[in-house]
């Protein structure tokens, strides 16, 4: 694909590649009109045919102009699209950061802080839904985290559109775009595909931030889309041993093979996190009483399926066995149509990321970080304590000169040194966005709530270092204004209890001290 940098695309003028995907190569640009960075999606055409590129292009502008009408305060927002040499484009505002993918390291995320912040992507995807549009590729990589710690849905430029108009004229295949660890079975298989792909998608990425790890791995994209289509789902609690049963009931109505036993709608899905994440651990999913079924369970007749096996009764002998339960056997000739299915699939997404030889891998991420437009107004969990809505936002402050250092406990990885004393009221004197107070001194220990600037706790115990950091046990005093992961900066509560929690005494980009005294 032809080099940008330094061309202009009308009025945005190309600065440097950020970026490279299977599907697109995205830049960061100035646009000379509004005197702003922004950042452009130029669409990969190269490996495309005449024939395909030109539905391609006919197809991208009724999509791009969908996309620029999607406007929600969880979903980056699509500003302008053109085309440059048969290459389409998108505009995004610039923001550099993460996604959340950077922030998944290969082991289990407390569950209540991973439903949290999965609520607002999945309702960013039911609102989407109600627009008539799958997002088709949802996955850590696409979900960016702002600053304020608000999840982001980003990379709809491979939706498709189905509504009434979206004829086979426009869309030219049915050939499956997305990537195979968060494909949906009846993705692999060709067959038609509505929002509860994504629901599915939705589900995996939840296995992977409780469990650290996908459910399906592989060598090749193949055998990955056939394991989605074949073998039953992997017990959540083999790999997270205390993860509780109600979050794996979750997973197995979100994850079951055939679209009829999801969760038949987004926001069916986003009600069962809101429980998950207010420790809300009742049934959360409805129970299926099919044949001799008499505990809660998923239940796939004509498709290979998952269940638990201390919640379903073993036919035949009556015996029963320590893992999942074992999934329908599929006849000769269906298995040969599901394989040729896949292989077709595979096919398509390899030409899609132009390598012609087999990846397991997700593609590179390449989209930066979107500000919001907007926040919508979030409705408070109803376990956590009574809200109080706060008149005015708590007084940033800032934090004064450091004190002169005392030797306690090594940390030798720390990049400041400690300055608390334990048993003293201290201050939250960090600039740049709220402190996580955690269930213990662990980066990935559950959330207890998040303080703004200038709030005032108590050192308890410490220093104790983890991660490379300070950690003190603080108290959190009665009347205390807190927010919460995964909700916007301005939706606050107050606490009418003390509560107890771990916090880091610093540092980030921004700030040396999270904590001063």
């Amino acid at each position: 694909m032809t080099n940008l940098i330094g061309k202009s695309l009308g009025r945005y003028h190309i600065l440097e590649q950020l970026g490279e995907g299977g599907m697109a190569i995205v830049y960061k640009a100035y646009d000379t009109r509004l005197e702003t960075d922004v950042a452009v999606k130029v669409i990969r055409t190269e490996n495309l045919a005449p024939a395909i590129l030109e539905n391609a292009l006919i197809r991208f502008e009724r999509e791009a102009k969908s996309l620029a009408k999607l406007t929600h305060s969880n979903i980056v927002k699509v500003l302008d699209y053109g085309k440059f040499e048969d290459k389409p484009w998108l505009v995004m505002p610039y923001l550099p950061g993460g996604t959340m993918k950077q922030k998944l390291h290969g082991v289990p995320m407390d569950y209540q802080q991973a439903a949290s912040l999965l609520i607002p992507i999945a309702r960013a995807l039911a609102f989407a839904h109600q627009q008539g549009m799958v997002h088709r590729d949802v996955k850590p990589s696409n979900v960016l985290i702002t600053q304020s710690g608000d999840p982001m849905l980003t990379d709809f430029g491979i939706a498709k559109i189905i509504d009434s108009d979206a004829t086979m004229d426009l869309t030219g295949t049915s050939a499956t775009i997305g990537t195979p660890e968060y494909m949906a079975p009846e993705q692999a298989t060709s067959k038609d595909v509505d929002h509860r792909a994504d629901i599915y998608a939705l589900g995996i990425v939840l296995f992977e931030m409780v469990t650290g790890r996908k459910p399906y791995q592989a060598d090749t994209p193949m055998a990955v889309l056939f394991k989605h289509v074949t073998e039953p789902l992997p017990r959540p609690r083999d790999f997270a041993p205390g993860l509780p049963e109600a979050v794996e009931r979750v997973l197995v109505k979100a994850l079951a093979k055939r679209p009829e036993d999801r969760y038949q709608s987004m926001n069916d899905f986003a009600a069962a996190l809101e429980k998950l994440a207010r420790g809300d651990l009742s049934a959360t999913v409805k129970v299926d009483r099919k044949q001799d079924l008499t505990q809660e369970a998923t239940v796939v007749e004509k498709m290979p399926t998952m269940a638990l096996t201390s919640q379903m009764p073993q036919r035949g002998d009556g015996s029963r066995s320590s893992g999942w339960k074992g999934f329908l056997a599929m006849g000769l000739g269906g298995f040969a149509v599901v394989a040729i299915g896949i292989c077709l699939v595979v096919a398509a997404i390899l030409i899609f990321q132009g390598n012609g030889s087999p990846s397991a891998s997700e593609p590179t991420d390449f989209i930066p970080y979107v500000a919001p437009t907007s926040r919508p107004v979030d409705n408070p969990p109803t376990s956590r304590p009574a809200e109080v809505q706060p008149t005015t936002r708590p007084v940033q402050v800032i934090p004064t000169d450091a004190p002169t250092s005392t030797p306690i406990p090594s940390c030798p990885n720390a990049k400041y040194p400690t300055r608390l004393v334990a048993d003293r009221d201290a201050r939250v004197c960090t600039k740049s966005e709220r402190l996580i107070v955690r269930k213990n001194h662990r980066l990935n220990a559950g959330e207890v709530l998040s303080l703004y600037p200038g709030t005032t706790i108590r050192i308890l115990e410490g220093p104790v270092c983890a991660d490379n950091f300070w950690w003190w046990k603080v108290e959190i005093y009665p009347g205390t204004t807190y927010g919460l992961q995964g909700y916007s900066y301005s939706k606050t509560w107050t606490t009418n209890q003390s509560y107890t929690g771990w916090a880091r005494e610093g540092w980030d980009e921004i700030d040396a001290y999270f904590l001063c005294q």
